[in-house]
């Protein structure tokens, strides 16, 4: 069973409480999220019609100054589940540490996976995926090095489901017509704070796309989340709002676990890593007053936890200063 942050079910399991109680640190999701505009009950009732799915396409297109042809997903783990089955399968090198669905989706689908964890390991390469900014220690690579990395193997996956927060590193809109091999892959609902949404985007070079929308149905997204994500994506003001916010509170918590000698590895201002003495010992110690956290399997030390809210903050301030005392 593959490791996720969101599993809160698993943290009450074992440490009790209700839902209510617990504030979950576990992903990497804006705790304020996008005010949701009122809708129509005909919103909900109606399945999406061409012109409004291609509307939403063309705004994406405009927003991102981008010649790249887009197909909607129903969230970025839809067309991470699909890219194995859409392209000819061959072998795939994963730059890792980094989200496991990667390496879990292409060894269930039959293809000859290969981790390596340095990025010049990654050149003459068949298939390549990374992801950027890397999750989980915000790890960011350069565009050029990407271009560079582009012509050197059969196809590039880029994950930048992240990037809101830094947008000047997206390649999206450096990628020029002549460049056909590259498939970036984007998240709607991490910095709108609307997973539920399920709403994510692959853009790519004509025939890829074609392969995906064939394969993703008429209807690839609901209605609803083609109506919010218009106008969120327009909303300058609460994304530059938004934006300055999760800034601002990343280096308060990153101030905070400085005093609990919790060291900071990296991040993005959506979450952030820590090296801690223990990461199954610091995730008890949140868990028992009702904060989820996430640690992985291959580190003993390392701890994510995603920007808090306000109530968040105050209690985990309340933690630090139960352990100075």
């Amino acid at each position: 069973m593959s490791e996720h942050g969101g599993d809160l079910d698993k943290a009450i399991q074992f440490y009790g409480g209700k839902k209510c109680q617990w504030i979950d640190l576990s992903t990497g999701i804006n705790p304020n999220p996008y005010p949701i505009p009122k809708l129509k009950i005909t919103d909900w009732q109606k399945l999406p019609t061409l012109d409004e799915i291609e509307s939403l396409e063309f705004l994406i297109k405009s927003k991102f100054k981008t010649s790249l042809e887009i197909a909607l997903v129903s969230g970025a783990q839809t067309a991470i589940n699909f890219l194995p089955f859409l392209l000819e399968k061959r072998s795939v090198n994963i730059l890792v540490p980094t989200y496991n669905e990667y390496q879990l989706c292409f060894q269930d689908a039959g293809w000859n996976v290969r981790l390596s964890k340095e990025f010049n390991q990654l050149f003459s390469s068949e298939v390549v995926i990374i992801v950027n900014p890397n999750n989980p220690d915000g790890k960011t690579h350069k565009i050029k090095d990407l271009i560079n990395l582009s012509k050197s193997v059969d196809i590039l996956i880029i994950d930048e489901s992240f990037i809101d927060l830094s947008e000047n590193k997206s390649i999206i809109s450096e990628i020029d017509s002549g460049i056909k091999n590259i498939i970036v892959i984007r998240s709607f609902g991490k910095f709108f704070g609307l997973a539920g949404m399920r709403l994510g985007f692959i853009l790519s070079n004509s025939k890829i796309n074609k392969k995906f929308k064939r394969n993703l149905g008429p209807w690839p997204v609901s209605k609803m989340s083609i109506k919010i994500a218009e106008r969120a994506i327009q909303d300058n003001i609460w994304i530059r709002k938004t934006s300055m916010y999760l800034n601002n509170w990343s280096i308060l918590l990153d101030q905070l676990m400085e005093v609990i000698n919790w060291k900071i590895i990296g991040g993005t201002n959506l979450f952030r890593l820590y090296s801690t003495p223990n990461s199954d010992l610091a995730q008890k110690f949140l868990a028992e007053s009702y904060i989820w956290s996430r640690k992985f399997s291959y580190s003993k030390k390392w701890l994510r936890l995603g920007i808090p809210c306000i109530e968040g903050f105050k209690r985990l301030k309340i933690i630090v200063e139960s352990l100075k005392v």
